[in-house]
């Protein structure tokens, strides 16, 4: 991570103290495999002497944890756009439709997160919304298409974004 051109900080839990840990430091493949390990799907990782799992179990956009560290603050809020594919639990003729239980559990994980977020973002000099209609959470396959959204909105917030870093 020292490496980077430009500060990067990941955020995990760590199960044994049950805290969020900010990292700072270490092999980026590490430190974001810590960050981005669902404990509903994978075992926590081991990592500096403890285990890890996904920072999203507590902060599931870690703006305070990260806010006035090393410059404007850019939060990019994926849980904000798209609505739910019919696949992962949307409407289908009127009808829902009941998603798997992966998808059922990374939604309730993140209600909690998703509530308290707007409060949140507002912290970050910058909130990047991707609108990825049509992909559910756990829809891998469509990762084009969420990449795409994701995409778009950094294009159309460029401006903002050369602004805050340049002044």
């Amino acid at each position: 991570m020292e490496e980077l051109p430009k500060h990067f900080r990941c955020v995990s839990v760590d199960l044994l103290a049950r805290r969020p840990v900010v990292h700072r430091q270490g092999p980026l493949a590490d430190v974001v495999g810590c960050s981005m390990r669902l404990p509903f799907l994978y075992a926590p990782l081991p990592y500096g002497g403890t285990l890890h799992v996904d920072g999203g179990v507590l902060d599931n956009v870690p703006v305070t944890t990260l806010v006035g560290k090393d410059g404007p603050l850019i939060a990019v809020n994926v849980a904000s756009g798209g609505n739910p594919s019919p696949a992962s639990g949307g409407h289908r003729r009127g009808k829902p439709r009941v998603p798997g239980l992966t998808d059922t559990l990374l939604r309730t994980m993140t209600i909690s997160s998703a509530m308290a977020s707007e409060k949140v973002l507002a912290q970050a000099d910058l909130v990047i919304k991707p609108n990825p209609i049509g992909v559910g959470l756990m829809e891998y396959h469509q990762i084009d298409r969420a990449r795409e959204a994701g995409r778009i909105a950094a294009r159309e917030a460029l401006p903002q974004i050369m602004e805050l870093v340049h002044g």
